[in-house]
C-alpha cells in the first residue's frame, strides 16, 4: 500500500483513503471479525478478583469492573 502523504492531501483526504483502504479490505476478505461481548466479558469477570489485587480494591477501574459484572449477572 503507497504511502499518503497529509500535508499534500489534507487530514480529510487522509482519512477518507483511510476508511476506503478499510472497507476494501473487508469487502476482499470477507467481513471483520465478530467479538463475542457475552464471552469476553464472562472471562473478564471471572478474572476481576487477580484485577482487584493488581490494581487493588479502590481503583475506579476496579469498582467499575465489579459494577458491570454485578449488573450483567456475573
Amino acid at each position: 500500500m503507497a504511502q499518503i502523504d497529509p500535508v499534500a492531501v489534507g487530514q480529510a483526504g487522509v482519512h477518507s483513503a483511510t476508511m476506503r483502504n478499510h472497507a476494501d479490505r473487508i469487502a476482499r476478505g470477507g467481513g471483520s471479525r465478530r467479538v463475542d461481548n457475552a464471552a469476553r466479558a464472562r472471562s473478564t469477570c471471572a478474572q476481576r478478583a487477580s484485577i482487584r489485587a493488581r490494581f487493588g480494591a479502590s481503583d475506579p477501574r476496579v469498582q467499575q469492573l465489579y459494577g458491570l459484572c454485578n449488573r450483567l449477572g456475573y
